[in-house]
């Protein structure tokens, strides 16, 4: 049974990974991927790809259902993913807009 924050925290990670995928790909289907380090410089390229790759969404699974190390287990902390999350979107959304003024 999922709580109220896991399930909180799964409709930000649909949205953080679906702004992931528009911003890593030229079209919906993913055929034509960008330069997302020319763009929007590596760091924001290495957050993109996290997502559209999984690895940031995976991350966070193993940690929620206690797949990881009792130390990292411990140290998860799932309001503050939450939190983080939310910021990961509204960079994404910032990039989104910044890509937008780009393409005109």
């Amino acid at each position: 049974m999922m709580t109220e924050v896991e399930q909180s925290m799964r409709e930000k990670l649909g949205e953080a990974t679906g702004l992931s995928f528009e911003l890593a790909y030229e079209s919906i289907g993913g055929e034509e991927p960008r330069d997302t380090d020319k763009i929007f410089g590596e760091e924001a390229s290495d957050k993109i790809w996290a997502y559209v790759d999984g690895w940031r969404q995976d991350w966070i699974a193993r940690n929620i259902e206690g797949r990881t190390s009792l130390k990292a287990m411990m140290e998860f902390d799932i309001a503050k993913e939450e939190k983080r999350i939310e910021k990961d979107i509204e960079f994404f959304k910032g990039l989104k807009e910044k890509l937008s003024g780009r393409d005109k």
